[in-house]
This record gives structure tokens, sequence and C-alpha cells, in this order.
């Protein structure tokens, strides 16, 4: 999978209304904070601290095994 054009191996939940990224990951993936956001919830409830809202494209080919 590719994010921004970058190699990436992520676990992507089609169904979640964010995806949440590390924040290394922000200058490795050359991502603008668009928006500074408070916490979210994660899927067992516990806050995530966020950084801010942004806008990654991402590319999926063939699977590899």
């Amino acid at each position: 999978m590719l994010a921004n054009g970058i190699p990436v191996k992520v676990k992507l939940d089609t169904g979640a209304n964010v995806t949440v990224f590390l924040k290394a990951y922000i200058k490795t993936l050359k991502v603008k904070i668009i928006e500074k956001m408070g916490p979210a919830r994660g899927p067992d409830g516990n806050l995530i601290e966020m950084e801010g809202r942004s806008w990654i494209e991402f590319e999926c080919g063939e699977r590899e095994e």
C-alpha cells in the first residue's frame, strides 16, 4: 500500500471515521496538518491524542503473499 506515494505497511479500517497514524509518520509522509483537533476515542474507548486533521492519499495494489 502507498500513502502519499510512500510504501507503508498498515491495517486500514475502511469502516472507521478516521485513520490514525503515529506522530513519527507525519514527517515521513509529508503530511500537512489542515486543522488542529482534540482527542478521539479508540475502538476500546480510550482517548487518543490527535495532532490534527490531514489528507492522505492511499493507493492499493495487488496483495503480496
